[in-house]
């Protein structure tokens, strides 16, 4: 029996689009040279649905609030792209491409505040 990765694929997309919502993902380029410092932006757009989860407090006592999220987009999304949902703004700190064989079928997301 052989699987068919891309049916696979076409389902999980269609889920996070039809549970989630499309966001625009942020990711900034910087450039150094012996001549100086540049940096450039560019965004991609993706479907996201979010799991809540509690707020977190690390050894320092600092209070963080992380959440997990299942992504779907054609751009492979990186730690430390940024995104804004339902208006609070997050970094993403950490991505699970679930990828069998060499189709993607969706990212599993950390995002912090």
């Amino acid at each position: 029996m052989t699987v068919s990765y891309s049916n696979l694929n076409s389902t999980a997309s269609r889920l996070i689009k039809n549970f989630g919502q499309e966001v625009t993902f942020t990711r900034l380029a910087e450039t150094y040279t012996p001549t100086g410092f540049s940096s450039s932006s560019s965004t991609y757009t993706a479907d996201l649905v979010v799991i809540d989860q509690p707020k977190t407090q690390d050894e320092q006592g600092l209070i963080a609030e992380s959440k997990t999220a299942l992504a779907s987009s054609s751009t492979a999304i990186l730690i430390s792209d940024s995104v804004e949902v339902n208006s609070e703004h997050f970094r993403v700190n950490n991505v699970k491409t679930v990828r069998p064989a060499s189709t993607t079928l969706f990212y599993e997301l950390e995002l912090v505040s």
